[in-house]
């Protein structure tokens, strides 16, 4: 008796970037910018082949899990709250000059 393809529960360990957009619940144009910018999965370039091995990115998800949104640092938070973080800055830096 032959074995089908179809019998076969075969899960790939190397997904291409739409594959792992779908996965990840990112757009493909996301995943080429995070390849682009850094930050995003690892991935392996085979010429122009991209692949994203299924554990990282199953792990580079699982960095996100958070218990509460109290939990995103105020660093990561966006564009939305660069007028939080200037102010701590600057004062930072008065500080430091008042000390010196």
């Amino acid at each position: 008796m032959a074995i089908e393809a179809n019998d076969l529960d075969i899960t790939p360990l190397y997904l291409r970037t739409n594959d792992a957009a779908r996965i990840s619940g990112l757009s493909p144009a996301k995943l080429i910018k995070l390849r682009t910018v850094g930050g995003g999965p690892k991935f392996i370039r085979q010429g122009n082949t991209v692949l994203y091995k299924q554990t990282d990115l199953v792990e580079w998800l699982d960095g996100f899990t958070l218990e509460s949104t109290a939990d995103i640092p105020v660093e990561v938070r966006g564009n939305r709250y660069k007028h939080l973080i200037a102010p701590i800055k600057q004062n930072d830096k008065k500080k430091a000059r008042l000390k010196s």
